[in-house]
């Protein structure tokens, strides 16, 4: 009875084991915008050097600003149109961003309050940009970074 009840923790422990597993560095998606800003050398030496902060950087162009055709409930501060935060030189091309459903945020100043969602509407009516509120942001990040061995 002993040794069925050991056997039987055992199994559980490499059941949870396997079940937690971590992915490897070299499982990373790298954005493919990502080369929009910065060069495939930076890439190279953040991937070699500080995998943390080539992750908060790729998590950073994928996340912090998505498009949508719906607002995200009460809980939130309207802004002006994007194009109002662009930087200078910076052209807003928003039938490219309601095709593509993204948004570069480097290219812009949006403001991110810490508990609500800042919404940004494109002058295309019904579409907006949403920025995540940065308590949620910051959770969301911080639980996809530690997924990853490095």
């Amino acid at each position: 009875m002993k040794r069925v009840f050991i056997l039987i923790c055992v199994l559980s422990l490499c059941v949870v084991g396997f079940g937690q597993a971590r992915m490897q560095k070299s499982e990373f998606v790298l954005n493919p915008r990502m080369l929009e800003t910065y060069t495939q050398a930076e890439i190279d030496q953040l991937y070699a050097n500080d995998f943390a902060q080539l992750f908060t950087l790729n998590f950073y162009m994928t996340n912090y600003a998505c498009v949508a055709a719906k607002l995200p409930g009460d809980n939130h501060i309207e802004m002006q149109s994007p194009d109002k935060y662009a930087h200078p030189g910076v052209v807003t091309n928003e039938e490219e961003i309601i095709r593509t459903g993204f948004i570069n945020p480097n290219l812009y100043d949006f403001k991110q309050d810490n508990f609500r969602h800042t919404v940004y509407p494109l002058r295309t009516k019904g579409y907006y940009v949403i920025i995540p509120p940065k308590n949620q942001y910051d959770r969301v990040l911080q639980a996809n970074l530690e997924q990853y061995l490095y």
